[in-house]
């Protein structure tokens, strides 16, 4: 991390790191003068930690930090902004795989935003929401990263005058964007579907849920060990 960042050993002399005694946990230490050091690593050390329990793996993050590229340095203007917003992506991982566009109507309620906040003791909600006055059409731009047996799926939408506006992201089972496992994945979708069709559950609130079950047994039974959505993203409500 130290190396990445281009700190000197006289920067590094200001700062400890050190395991906490009786637990897992270590401690990053400033001992010296400049905090601008003791920040870099604390927000790299945070990120590392993060996305290991994440899933990444060790030889992801390396490449992350050992190939960290100026964002000048990055021709793709989208993958500039993927690389602003997501800490510690290995750029040379990532690839574009779809883009596209979305209109807005106008008259439409596109987004709405709840804040609470306090005023004079007493707790007041506020409701803000996005209304376009004419039609406005959006691009959206989707990456994929893909390590080891897990796949990173980034969907970055941007506003009507091609600022960016937000940024998604979920982690899928890495065959279901393999081009290896195309085949059997589309075969297995497709019995699937026939399968929900024929019991009358196709197409209701949290089928999705039933159709994953399925997949997985399906896929189970041809040897090959697929973990859905639900089961990668468990602080996501699917319906």
């Amino acid at each position: 991390m130290a190396a990445s960042r281009r700190f000197t050993e006289q920067q590094l002399a200001g700062v400890k790191i050190a395991p906490q005694p009786g637990c897992s946990w270590i401690n990053l230490y400033q001992v010296g003068q400049s905090e601008a050091v003791f920040n870099a690593l604390t927000e790299d050390l945070r990120a590392y930690v993060t996305a290991r329990h994440e899933g990444h793996s060790q030889a992801y993050l390396i490449t992350a930090l050992t190939n960290r590229l100026s964002l000048s340095a990055l021709t793709d203007p989208d993958l500039r902004i993927l690389a602003t917003n997501v800490p510690l992506l290995a750029v040379s991982w990532a690839r574009k795989t779809d883009s596209g566009t979305s209109t807005n109507r106008a008259g439409e309620l596109v987004s709405q935003t709840t804040t609470l906040t306090f005023v004079n003791g007493q707790q007041v909600t506020n409701v803000t929401s996005e209304i376009p006055k004419a039609d406005e059409v959006c691009r959206w731009v989707s990456f994929t990263v893909t390590d080891g047996e897990i796949a990173w799926n980034y969907f970055m939408r941007f506003k009507a005058s091609g600022a960016f506006k937000y940024l998604h992201s979920s982690k899928c089972d890495a065959r279901d964007v393999d081009p290896r496992y195309k085949p059997i994945m589309a075969e297995v979708a497709k019995e699937v579907e026939a399968q929900m069709k024929r019991e009358g559950s196709a197409g209701q609130l949290g089928s999705c849920h039933a159709f994953w079950d399925f997949k997985k047994a399906k896929l189970k039974a041809k040897g090959i060990d697929w973990r859905s959505p639900s089961e990668l993203n468990p602080g996501t409500n699917y319906d």
